[in-house]
């Protein structure tokens, strides 16, 4: 089956996403492992990054691939795509980002951290590096995030249900991050495995894709 979106992790444990017409590698800290990877597909890779510490040289990774971030000081540079908060980041012609900047809860930690909103004509997809909180959040298919985020957003949560107002949108799938792979509906915690993404209607359904 095709899926409009596979998610999946690097050697390094970041996320993947693999759409119709592009690539996008999200906070990545290896280069070597994301020239091993782009060697096998024939599709444009964009490297996203949302504001947290990498070890990459941004000069390198530059002159190799589309290198979207946000208004970040250590960001600039000749040939990184430098894009204000909540300006469309035009990917491919059906796939949209955004980079969100809701408030900072957390002053333990003073990391400058953006949302990465991406959407496409069937999906819509939040990727979530920090704790927020929202009073109304909206609604979306699918959060990326960490497991230290999720816990800590359980934390600052006195109710279940008040879960997304920390991770700034309710989705139907939440995809974490993880040393383990396992299913416990709506979250999916991921490591080793892979994961197929598509509509049914009002419905987002996630299948394991199987090698």
């Amino acid at each position: 089956m095709f899926y409009p979106l596979a998610i999946y992790l690097s050697p390094e444990k970041k996320f993947i996403l693999e759409f119709k017409e592009a690539i996008i590698f999200l906070d990545p800290r290896n280069l070597e492992n994301i020239a091993e990877f782009t060697d096998k597909v024939h599709k444009p890779v964009n490297i996203m990054l949302s504001g947290k510490e990498s070890d990459l040289s941004i000069s390198d990774l530059s002159e190799m691939y589309r290198v979207i971030a946000p208004p970040i000081q250590s960001f600039y540079h000749p040939l990184v795509s430098i894009y204000r908060e909540e300006e469309t980041v035009f990917l491919t012609k059906n796939l949209l980002g955004y980079f969100l900047n809701p408030p900072t809860i957390d002053r333990e930690n003073n990391t400058i951290s953006y949302f990465i909103f991406l959407t496409t004509t069937q999906l819509e997809v939040l990727y979530v590096p920090r704790i927020t909180f929202v009073a109304n959040p909206p609604n979306v298919d699918i959060i990326l995030t960490y497991k230290h985020v999720l816990d800590q957003a359980k934390k600052f949560s006195e109710k279940p249900n008040n879960i997304p107002k920390y991770l700034g949108g309710t989705p139907q799938w939440c995809i974490v991050l993880s040393k383990k792979d396992s299913v416990e509906p709506p979250i999916i915690y991921i490591n080793r495995k892979k994961y197929g993404v598509y509509r049914h209607l009002l419905e987002v359904r996630i299948r394991e894709i199987r090698s």
